[in-house]
């Protein structure tokens, strides 16, 4: 046993090279360090021995560490055991996995529209909640399509049009305004703001899509009571209020596309 066997267990002087494994065991349980039936974790080590099966498991003790345990059998006969204090590592996995829980929540219950697609191939991968409403189907229809398996010809064109642009810019965070023909509700206008996460040497190369649905095709003054409202568009006169809005509806665009970006890459430090 080297030096870091006998920190990670606290090992006194009396337990030297040639002590036993039910020797270490009897002194982890005075310790506070194992918990177990230490004849039932001997008998289960010396089974592995006698197959000569490599294994690797974790092992949590009694002090909140987690130690990972790799056994394998030697050349010509033996046995070596290589014990690793994995307790960080696996409390950092353990705090991304949450952030990634609260991050996605938030993305699939914000009221604008979030889409992912494969930079690669175009296919989408993601949409929330907000997008399904938006262009009127599940999220089980999408996933896994294309625009042109989707959407008729023009539309399609014109999503590809805008992947293209976004693949030479890097991001558009400028809203863009298209009329875009929905199979299911129509043509409606939409404004939307894209960005890239990753690159195209990596295997998550992704196009984000923020997405409001600005309502049917029809002119400017009869869009606005449909979007603010009676009370809303009285005050719209104000040049106050036509600037606030707008501002208004871009800091919530900012804040879903960092959110999402944020979950995209935690979850790929998690898998």
């Amino acid at each position: 046993m080297n030096a870091n066997y006998r920190k990670i267990y606290n090992l006194p002087d009396t337990i030297q090279a040639g002590s036993t494994l039910e020797e270490i065991l009897q002194h982890r349980v005075k310790s506070g360090l194992f918990g177990g039936d230490v004849t039932k974790y001997v008998a289960a080590v010396l089974d592995r021995i006698a197959k000569r099966e490599p294994a690797a498991y974790e092992i949590n003790l009694n002090d909140g560490r987690t130690i990972k345990i790799y056994e394998r059998p030697m050349d010509g006969g033996g046995w070596v055991s290589v014990q690793e204090d994995v307790t960080e590592q696996r409390q950092r996995e353990r705090m991304l996995e949450r952030m990634e829980r609260f991050l996605a929540t938030i993305i699939e219950n914000v009221t604008e529209g979030i889409i992912a697609k494969d930079a690669r191939n175009l296919r989408y991968l993601f949409i929330n909640k907000a997008a399904e409403k938006q262009i009127g189907m599940s999220r089980a229809e999408i996933v896994g399509k294309t625009a042109r398996e989707l959407f008729s010809k023009e539309t399609a064109d014109l999503i590809e049009q805008r992947d293209k642009q976004l693949l030479a810019q890097q991001q558009q965070l400028e809203p863009i305004t298209d009329t875009i023909n929905n199979p299911i509700r129509g043509r409606r206008q939409v404004s939307w703001r894209r960005l890239q996460i990753g690159g195209a040497e990596e295997d998550s190369h992704i196009f984000v899509t923020m997405v409001e649905d600005l309502g049917k095709e029809m002119g400017a003054a009869a869009q606005w009571p449909a979007r603010l409202g009676a009370a809303q568009y009285a005050r719209s006169t104000d040049a106050r209020a036509e600037v606030s809005y707008p501002a208004y509806r871009l800091c919530l665009s900012d804040v879903s596309l960092a959110l999402f970006e944020a979950w995209s890459v935690s979850t790929r430090r998690v898998s």
